[in-house]
């Protein structure tokens, strides 16, 4: 079968959403399926090029007559497009092919949710034949339908240990208002102050609020490392005993690593994010502000052995998310709307 993908960026610009279209796709190519990918264009980057074994057409904002001559003959070839959110298929409409058209739609436009964004999407959702949300809570929030959902993928550690008693909290994801940062290391200085439990932390990530998160954790007295945006993952999820994340994809890892997930949330739409999560009360701890959370992680470190029942279902969950299983979840979309690979 030959797609096309429509997304807003693509590699080698690092995002959830350029993750997500570059490993499905390039797993849809490893199934014997053609993939292009019509994107926006980055500077210093060719307008085409190949990558993971997917044809790639980089156009800019706005297009003259000979590139959408271009961008049409690149499309025609596609029996079916796949957009990854609204913006690429609004933009690009015109150009393609009489074909099927689906869609991704991934997370959400902060809170509260802006009027055009809801707009926006529920005129998107009117042209697409089938959709994938990425969790959820965004069929709940922003009044479209979702034929599958899902929660992400994730490469499975080869071995998983025993998470060390003495090991520290990891910090995971970006250091920004959305992501809980400040207050997942509030949750930690108020373990300490009201439970007397002192746990090192360790920081994976960057953003606007590094320099607030690292004055957060010294007046907490915590002792806390910031090491910025890291290649491997894996081995400080190894080394650490929980880990503090929001984002689904960091929530994943950690589950497949053997790693109790504690998470907080400030709004109502970031609430039902976590708490209709499949691993949420399964190994996903969410609570409603530091001091909950704080009264959790005490819970937790007083009874062991519910951190173990949990963990023992929500592992093997997390393992099985892999990028082939999603990608045999797009192709299963499509048989269900009648398009055979």
């Amino acid at each position: 079968m030959r797609l096309a993908f429509l997304t807003a960026s693509f590699a080698p610009q690092a995002g959830g959403v350029e993750r997500h279209a570059r490993r499905v796709g390039a797993e849809l190519v490893r199934l014997g399926h053609q993939v292009r990918v019509l994107t926006r264009g980055l500077p210093g980057v060719p307008d085409q090029d190949q990558v993971d074994g997917m044809p790639v057409l980089r156009l800019p904002r706005r297009l003259d007559p000979q590139q959408r001559r271009q961008a049409r003959e690149f499309l025609a070839p596609s029996d079916l497009v796949h957009s990854h959110d609204a913006y690429p298929l609004l933009k690009w409409r015109r150009l393609l092919p009489r074909v099927p058209r689906f869609m991704t739609w991934h997370g959400y436009e902060g809170w509260p949710i802006p009027l055009e964004a809801r707009l926006t999407r529920r005129l998107a959702s009117l042209m697409v034949s089938g959709s994938i949300c990425m969790g959820e809570f965004i069929c709940r929030w922003y009044g479209h339908g979702c034929d599958v959902t899902s929660y992400g993928a994730i490469d499975p550690p080869a071995q998983v240990t025993a998470p060390p008693a003495s090991g520290p909290v990891l910090l995971l994801g970006r250091l920004e208002p959305d992501t809980g940062a400040l207050a997942a290391i509030a949750a930690l200085g108020l373990l300490r102050e009201h439970h007397g439990q002192s746990l090192p932390l360790v920081v994976c990530g960057d953003g606007s609020l590094r320099s607030q998160a690292e004055t957060a954790a010294r007046e907490q007295g915590l002792e806390a490392s910031f090491l910025g945006m890291v290649d491997n993952v894996g081995e400080h999820l190894a080394a650490a005993r929980w880990v503090l994340c929001t984002g689904y994809l960091g929530i994943l890892e950690a589950l497949a690593h053997g790693r109790l997930v504690f998470a907080t949330y400030d709004n109502p739409l970031k609430r039902d994010y976590l708490a209709l999560h499949p691993c949420a009360g399964r190994g996903l701890v969410v609570a409603a502000s530091p001091l909950a959370l704080s009264g959790r992680m005490a819970d937790y470190a007083a009874h062991p052995e519910q951190e173990q029942a949990e963990l023992a279902w929500a592992e093997p969950y997390a393992r099985a998310q892999t990028w082939e299983a999603l990608a045999r979840l797009y192709l299963d979309l499509y048989r269900a709307k009648g398009v055979k690979p």
